[in-house]
Formats: C-alpha cells, structure tokens, sequence
C-alpha cells in the first residue's frame, strides 16, 4: 500500500521570477484558457492563473475569459468567485465601519449639544439662586 505524501505547512523561500518570466507564464496560462476544454490545465497554469485572481481578480470579470476558466477548470472558477465575493464583503465592511463612525459622530455632537444646553440651563438656574441669596442677604 502507497502512502500519499502530506502536504507540509512548512513556509518555503519564494521564487523570484524575472519580468520575462512572468510574460512568459501570464501568457502560457492564457494560451491554455483558449485550448480545447478537453486539455487539462497544467499545475503551472493553474498556479499562474490563481497568481493572477489574487493581484488582478477584475480581469475575470471579463465574461469570455470567466466561461473558460470555469469550463477548464470549475474548481478554480469557484475559489476566484469565492475571492471576488470576499472583495465585495471586505469593500461593504468597510463602509459599514465609515456610515457607523458618522452615526457614531452625529451621536456624540447631539449628546455633546444636550449637555452643553443642560450645563446652561444649570448655569442660569445657579444665577438666579445667586441673586435670589443677594437679595435675602
């Protein structure tokens, strides 16, 4: 019986590709989208094409390149359309949190405008017992 190899979690040095290497597999990856479906992609094209939806994920917006990754390979359709809609959450989390800190804002400033307006009201009321005093005195 065969044991199959485990994945290690050990980090590993990155590879450092030259800029013409990067062309070279940008544009081999791209030759293999437009192959027959029936041709598998490579671990390489794979590998480059997850490289590219995690720096540039908008170019599988494009509707022809989005319907061959997802007719050449379904799973990595899936995990970019698992990344796009973690974007989408990521961007509506954050204006969330800006719409909460100016709520959170206008909040404070009518709190801050109840007290100031009560601390006044104090005030006057603090006056007019200073007078009325005087006046017994």
């Amino acid at each position: 019986m065969t044991v199959l190899k485990r994945i290690s979690l050990e980090p590993r040095k990155p590879v450092m590709l030259s800029e013409a290497q990067i062309i070279e597999s940008y544009q081999q990856a791209m030759e293999a989208l437009y192959q027959p479906v029936t041709t598998p992609l490579s671990a390489e094209d794979i590998n480059t094409l997850i490289n590219i939806a995690t720096l540039t994920p908008q170019l599988f917006e494009h509707a022809e390149i989005a319907g061959r990754v997802s007719a050449k390979s379904p799973a990595l359709a899936r995990l970019i359309i698992q990344h796009q809609v973690w974007e989408q959450i990521e961007a509506q989390q954050v204006l969330d949190m800006q719409q909460m800190k100016i709520n959170q804002q206008q909040e404070f400033e009518t709190l801050m405008t109840k007290f100031n307006e009560t601390i006044k009201d104090y005030d006057e009321q603090i006056a007019k017992y200073e007078q009325t005093l005087k006046e017994f005195q």
